[in-house]
C-alpha cells in the first residue's frame, strides 16, 4: 500500500515537475495540490499506524532528509538557488523534529480550539512546502523559469515551522510539558523571526 501510494504521488506531480513555464506551473499546481494532499495524508497515516515507535518514525524521516540533502548538494543547481533549496529542506527537517515532540503531548482542553486552528494552518503549509520539495527531488533539472516558483513554495516551510512553534507554545504555556530540551540555536531564532515577518505579509490568509 505504501508503495502504491508513493507511486501515485509521483505520478500526480510528474507533469508539474516538468513544466516549462511559471504560468503553466502555477495553473497546474492549483489542480494538482488537492489530490497530492489527500494522497500524502493517506500515506502518512499508514506509516504512522505501521511504525512500531515514534522514535523509529523520526529516524526514518531524518534518514530521508539526509538523502534529500545529498541529492541537492550533488545537483547542478547554481547559487543562490542551491542554498535556498538547502535552507527550505533544513527548515522542514527542524519542523518535523519539533512536531515529533508536540504529537506526544496532549493539548490542554482550554487550548484545544486554538490548537485545532493552528493544526489546520500547519497541515496546509507542511503539505504545500513538501509538494515543492517533491517536485525538486523528482526533477533536479527543473526548468529555470519554474525554479523560482518551486523554491518559493519550498520556503513556505518557514510557515510550517511557525505553526509547529505555536503548537509547542500552547502546550508549554499550560505547563503540561517542558520544551526546554529542544535545542534552540541562532538558526532557530532566525527562523522564528522570519516566520513572524512572513506571517504578517503573506496573502494566503494569515
Amino acid at each position: 500500500m505504501i508503495s502504491l501510494l508513493g507511486g501515485r504521488i509521483r505520478a500526480t506531480i510528474t507533469e508539474l515537475s516538468q513544466c516549462q513555464s511559471a504560468d503553466r506551473f502555477i495553473e497546474l499546481r492549483k489542480s494538482v495540490f488537492p489530490r497530492y494532499a489527500n494522497l500524502s495524508v493517506a500515506l502518512a497515516n499508514i506509516v504512522s499506524a505501521e511504525s512500531p515507535s515514534v522514535t523509529l518514525t523520526a529516524e526514518l524521516l531524518d534518514d530521508s532528509f539526509c538523502a534529500f540533502e545529498s541529492s541537492i548538494c550533488a545537483s547542478r543547481l547554481e547559487e543562490p538557488f542551491k542554498s535556498e533549496a538547502l535552507f527550505g529542506l533544513s527548515t522542514l527537517r527542524r519542523t518535523y523534529r519539533l512536531m515529533t515532540k508536540v504529537f506526544a503531548i496532549p493539548v490542554p482542553d482550554q487550548s484545544r480550539p486554538s490548537d485545532q486552528e493552528n493544526a489546520a494552518e500547519y497541515n496546509y503549509w507542511i503539505l504545500w512546502s513538501q509538494l515543492h520539495l517533491d517536485c525538486l527531488m523528482l526533477n533536479p533539472e527543473i526548468h529555470p523559469l519554474v525554479l523560482p516558483e518551486v523554491l518559493g513554495g519550498l520556503r513556505c516551510s518557514v510557515m510550517a515551522y511557525s505553526c509547529a512553534s505555536q503548537a509547542a507554545a500552547l502546550r508549554e504555556s499550560e505547563q503540561t510539558c517542558n520544551f526546554s530540551g529542544v535545542q534552540w540555536d541562532q538558526e532557530d531564532a532566525l527562523l522564528a523571526k522570519q516566520s513572524t515577518d512572513e506571517r504578517e505579509t503573506t496573502i494566503l490568509g494569515w
